[in-house]
């Protein structure tokens, strides 16, 4: 009865699909009788043949990674490290007193660099002096054979950081005209406002003291008004004492006065006067008396007059320290100026036939702004050349200047540890 009841409910379902063709209901046919399927004997069970195995490659012995964390491990606990130590500082940084009293001492500011150092550990702010601003002072002490002075402060640095100081080393005084010989220099730019200002303020210092300094022009990019005003004032200041201002780049401030003033505009005297005697000064007679002639125009008055370029008499030079043969090192030793050029032009002949390349310092008191650009070029190309340098022995004041000028980049720089 199941069957007969099921089967005209199938057959309402497969009459539905043929209504859409058009096609009359007939009679319903018998549905034909399911096949049955017999259920599966069970037989006896089949042993799987297991599938042959494929050996893996032994795999590579893991290398554990190495531990960056250098804080020591927590007692008690095998393995475990303490969280890890505070970012440090770069060794390479230069703090900003380090930096001015490297170039002063470079010039020959001894007495200026003095007094920095010694505010700075004695200020408002001599809690925040580093041990190198310390170390700086006791070298400036040495080149200026002041025991007393050394034997205080070391006194106080040893209160101060909790050990010991320096020892006085009995060095040699050095002359105080500065670098015996050397000619300072002082690097003008961006402009003469803001820190140029303060640039200007440091070549009028010089000159007094000097008798012949350099100002490099080439790094300006403006000019203003009261800056020229102010920079031909210390020129004719320093001529007056007998002081030689040798300007290094002139071409470039003169391109940047020359797109600021315009003939028949009452505008930038000052200008228009610097510019004149930046013409006088490089030999350029014609195009002197060319801005001479609009600057009457424009202003109505008498422009300042072409003076011929008065020979300078023959200045000594100073006998290149003589450099030891010391094995496996180049050594460098007194006082290396703009005058001695031979000492680095003998570095890279030594460079040539010497690996590794070691340049012992230890007997260098000083070294100028312009030297030390020199040595960079030089370890520049032997690191280059894959063959960086080392450099051994320097005192705090001349390693505070290799750093501001980036020597560390291109070789090792030892620095002293007291």
């Amino acid at each position: 009865m199941l069957a007969d009841a099921a089967a005209p409910a199938r057959c309402s379902r497969t009459r539905m699909p043929f209504s859409f063709f058009g096609k009359k209901p007939g009679a319903p046919r018998p549905a034909p009788a399911a096949k049955r399927q017999r259920p599966a004997q069970p037989g006896p069970a089949r042993a799987k043949t297991p599938a042959p195995r494929i050996p893996e490659p032994p795999r590579p012995k893991e290398e554990p990674l190495p531990n960056l964390d250098f804080a020591p491990a927590v007692e008690g606990e095998p393995g475990a490290s303490a969280p890890g130590p505070a970012a440090r500082e770069d060794p390479n940084q230069v703090h900003s007193v380090v930096e001015e009293v490297a170039i002063l001492y470079a010039n020959g500011e001894d007495t200026h660099a003095a007094e920095i150092l010694e505010h700075a550990v004695q200020g408002e702010d001599a809690a925040a002096a580093t041990e190198e601003v310390w170390f700086l002072l006791f070298d400036l002490y040495h080149v200026a054979g002041k025991r007393e002075a050394f034997e205080t402060r070391a006194v106080e640095y040893a209160v101060r950081f909790g050990r010991s100081p320096p020892a006085w080393s009995g060095a040699e005084r050095s002359s105080a005209r500065g670098t015996g010989g050397a000619t300072p220099i002082v690097v003008l730019g961006p402009g003469f406002d803001g820190p140029g200002a303060r640039q200007l303020d440091i070549l009028e210092r010089m000159a007094s003291k000097h008798e012949r300094v350099r100002a490099d022009l080439g790094k300006l990019r403006s000019a203003g008004e009261p800056g020229c005003a102010r920079l031909i004032e210390v020129l004719h200041a320093a001529k007056k004492r007998g002081c030689e201002v040798v300007l290094q780049n002139a071409a470039n401030l003169s391109g940047i006065l020359e797109r600021s003033i315009e003939a028949g505009k009452r505008e930038n005297p000052a200008s228009w006067l610097l510019l004149l005697e930046l013409y006088q000064r490089q030999g350029m007679q014609e195009k002197f008396e060319e801005c001479a002639v609009n600057y009457a125009v424009t202003f109505e008055v008498s422009p300042p007059s072409w003076e011929m370029p008065r020979k300078q008499p023959p200045r000594s030079q100073p006998k290149t320290p003589p450099v030891p043969a010391t094995p496996g090192a180049y050594v460098m030793s007194g006082e290396i100026s703009g005058a001695s050029p031979a000492v680095l032009r003998d570095l890279s002949v030594w460079a040539a036939a010497h690996d590794p390349v070691v340049i012992d310092c230890s007997a260098l008191r000083r070294m100028d702004f312009v030297c030390a650009g020199t040595l960079l070029n030089t370890l520049a190309e032997l690191k280059a050349a894959g063959r960086p340098a080392r450099i051994r022995g320097a005192n705090h004041l001349v390693g505070a200047l290799l750093r501001v000028l980036g020597v560390a980049q291109f070789a090792q720089l030892d620095r002293r540890k007291s």
